[in-house]
């Protein structure tokens, strides 16, 4: 499942809490002294020692069997109300053991409504809301717990969380807890590997502004420091009224704050590569392919007498970044088979624990964009499951190699599945377009995406003049009718209309 990366605890971490969260509670608290007025009230409270006696027991079936009986007992909303609390955390925590998250997730949605409802509670609900892929209700219990105990937040997926926040962004139903959920991760100061998630911040500084919340949206613009945030807020007409002449909006200075930044991690955590892959992924995104390639040499020399895991705490899951960012790299520098050579070592790291799909279908775009066919399928042939982004990847790939062999049934194919699943990947999807020489297609999705608020800022970003690189036939041909595409009148007017062009930067472009 999707949501079931934001927990790092195992799954039976409540089996064994439980039982000694009941150790205080062998017996129901006491009943009050008055004489209670009706018998269902005194049946639930009964039926009390019993279920916790099962607890203790560890006797799991039967004491869920107990507590889900007093849950519907009349006499239930006769209880003490911390008992009725107590009973609906036990019951529904031991419903998720048991295998049924729905019921769990219902029984902890109720527990969760009281007012001593503590953070472990919260944690269970998160984790049955996670079990039935409620991410609206995933993106409410991380609201909660970031701003209530955020010190639990340790025990979640920082890349989980990021992803979840860009999948509510496309749910309308979701609008309240995806802006709930990003106010409460600004405030409590989130980061994804040590950065703040800038890109979640613009989508932030939007939503603010959307809502005429100017003084919170110019607060937290004040926080982004990624160039490609800055960038998007300069060429789009809705962050006029944040975007300023401050020092803090130059992109120059940006880019060369994050590159100072990257390098001040890699100083003061040397063991944690995912810093070292940062510095190169800003230094290629700046252009500096040679700097770039230099320090994942120097992550190379250092390893070649021992195991990578002797240096780096995360080598296995980020030495394949290393390895293709290397490529990325030689590619920009006109080395173009070097990186092919590169890359095919990169793909036979495993990625997660499995088949690399990253850089696997990396190789396969080198490949078709070099006209190697044959090389291009056979890299991919055994790509495995992949996300909804890398099967459109997949797909792009495939429809390059029948442009290549000039099979009109295939592209319609590819293209067809591609416009299908295009929210999966709308600018892969106009690539593709492209790529087909679809120029009126691709000329009135570029509109649309102009005009959809979810998509205009990257494709601002994507209409922007970059750097010009040397790069393969059917590449540059790919990017003249894009060019193309961008100078038609009707793009440029709607261009004018919710953004701005900027001079052109030296700055490589963005990938696609």
């Amino acid at each position: 499942m999707r949501i079931r990366g934001l927990l790092v605890a195992g799954a039976l971490v409540w089996a064994h809490a439980s039982v000694a969260a009941a150790q205080p509670t062998a017996a129901p608290p006491p009943a009050p002294a008055r004489a209670e007025a009706g018998t269902d009230a005194e049946a639930a409270r009964s039926a009390l020692p019993a279920a916790f006696a099962q607890l203790r027991e560890r006797e799991f079936a039967a004491a869920r069997r107990s507590f889900e009986a007093i849950v519907e007992a009349p006499g239930f909303d006769a209880l003490a109300e911390e008992q009725q609390y107590e009973v609906l955390s036990l019951a529904g925590n031991l419903a998720r053991e048991l295998g049924d998250p729905k019921r769990a997730h219902a029984l902890l949605v109720r527990a969760s409504g009281y007012p001593q409802a503590e953070g472990s509670v919260w944690h269970a609900r998160l984790m049955a809301a996670a079990d039935i892929q409620d991410e609206i209700d995933v993106a409410r219990c991380i609201a909660m717990l970031a701003r209530r105990w955020p010190s639990t937040m340790r025990e979640l997926d920082e890349r989980a969380i990021q992803r979840l926040a860009k999948r509510l962004e496309r749910q309308a139903a979701a609008a309240n807890e995806h802006r709930e959920l990003l106010d409460a991760l600004f405030d409590t100061g989130f980061t994804v590997g040590g950065e703040p998630p800038d890109a979640l911040w613009l989508s932030l500084v939007r939503l603010a502004l959307e809502q005429d919340h100017v003084a919170r949206a110019r607060a937290v613009a004040r926080k982004i420091g990624s160039p490609s945030s800055i960038l998007a807020m300069h060429v789009d007409r809705r962050f006029d009224r944040v975007v300023d002449s401050s020092e803090r909006f130059q992109l120059r200075a940006a880019v060369e704050a994050g590159i100072e930044r990257a390098r001040a991690l890699v100083e003061s955590e040397p063991t944690r590569l995912s810093h070292r892959v940062m510095l190169q992924r800003r230094l290629l995104d700046d252009g500096r392919d040679a700097a770039a390639l230099a320090d994942a040499d120097a992550v190379i020399a250092r390893i070649a007498e021992a195991n990578g895991s002797r240096y780096y705490v995360d080598f296995d899951d980020e030495y394949p970044w290393v390895l293709d960012q290397r490529a990325e790299a030689l590619w920009g520098l006109d080395r173009w088979e070097e990186a092919i050579v590169q890359l095919r070592r990169a793909a036979k790291r495993p990625e997660e624990g499995g088949m690399n799909v990253s850089q696997s279908l990396n190789l396969g775009w080198f490949y078709a964009d070099l006209g190697e066919a044959d090389k291009a399928l056979e890299a991919v042939e055994d790509l495995g499951e992949t996300s909804p982004y890398g099967r459109m990847r997949l797909e792009m790939l495939y429809l390059m190699v029948a442009v290549q062999r000039e099979d009109a049934s295939a592209v319609a194919r590819h293209l067809a599945f591609m416009r299908d699943h295009r929210e999966d990947a709308i600018a892969t999807y106009q690539l593709a377009l492209m790529h087909a020489g679809r120029v009126d297609e691709a000329a009135a999705l570029l509109i649309e995406r102009l005009r959809n608020p979810e998509w205009r800022s990257d494709a601002l970003i994507e209409v922007q003049p970059f750097k010009a690189v040397e790069k393969p036939p059917s590449r540059a041909a790919r990017d003249k009718r894009s060019k193309a595409v961008i100078a038609r009148p009707e793009v440029q007017a709607v261009i004018e209309e919710v953004g701005y062009l900027r001079p052109p930067s030296t700055t490589a472009a963005p990938a696609l």
